[in-house]
């Protein structure tokens, strides 16, 4: 075999890798996607709410918090989790739930930062909500936020 036609199997080769990798992405973000989905059908479970608050819940739907697109200033950052705070204290989505549902309103930058989180095999992906507050802020706070502010 010629060297032309060894570089084009290897190029092949590694096209054929993206493309497995780009499937496996595509088919975690239709399953949290469902997971979310399945989510808002689940009968909400009791909570420190009282009765006014669960029957209010059920009554007012809430908009669901915008999507996060990468953006790296300490107003959108910290407004963007506070939001999505709010909603799930609301609707009453538990601390697992809220990283997934975050997760699916991560769009442009920010989704591609989060694939990168989940296949980094050096650092443990964050499932806990103080977790994933902590290495989003570190990626998406500039790092002179203090200063700024």
């Amino acid at each position: 075999m010629d060297n032309q036609q060894q570089a084009g199997n290897m190029e092949q080769q590694t096209i054929m890798t993206m493309l497995q990798s780009l499937q496996q992405i595509m088919q975690q973000q239709q399953q949290q996607a469902e997971q979310i989905t399945n989510l808002h059908t689940q009968p909400t479970r009791p909570t420190a709410h009282t009765n006014d608050q669960q029957s209010l819940a059920k009554i007012i739907r809430p908009r669901q918090p915008d999507t996060f697109h990468g953006e790296r200033t300490v107003q959108q950052v910290e407004a963007w989790l506070y939001s999505l705070e709010k909603y799930a204290e609301f609707v009453n989505i538990d601390d697992h739930q809220m990283v997934l549902f975050a997760v699916t309103l991560s769009r442009d930058g920010a989704a591609m930062w989060w694939c990168g989180v989940e296949y980094d095999r050096s650092t443990s992906t964050p499932s806990t909500w103080s977790e994933f507050k902590r290495v989003f802020k570190y990626e998406f706070k500039p790092a002179n936020a203090e200063q700024l502010a």
